[in-house]
């Protein structure tokens, strides 16, 4: 179910809880190839700053905005 809030805004308001799945730790450092970690860091949202990609070498990695066209 939809409420109207302030200003015309539409928030969402459950009706009956949700059960939400249950969420365990992941230690990165088990990863046997490559491809998990990319898996991994893709899919947790990692990002950087220009300036941190630059400071550690990191800039190949880095899906600059001109590369999404």
């Amino acid at each position: 179910m939809e409420n109207k809030g302030p200003k015309g805004q539409y928030h969402y308001v459950p009706t009956e809880k949700q059960e939400q799945p249950e969420i365990y730790p992941i230690d990165a450092t088990k990863a046997v190839t490559i491809q998990e970690l990319g898996i991994i860091f893709n899919a947790l949202g990692v990002g950087m700053t220009e300036e941190f990609a630059k400071l550690h070498k990191l800039e190949h990695l880095v899906v600059w905005p001109q590369d999404t066209k």
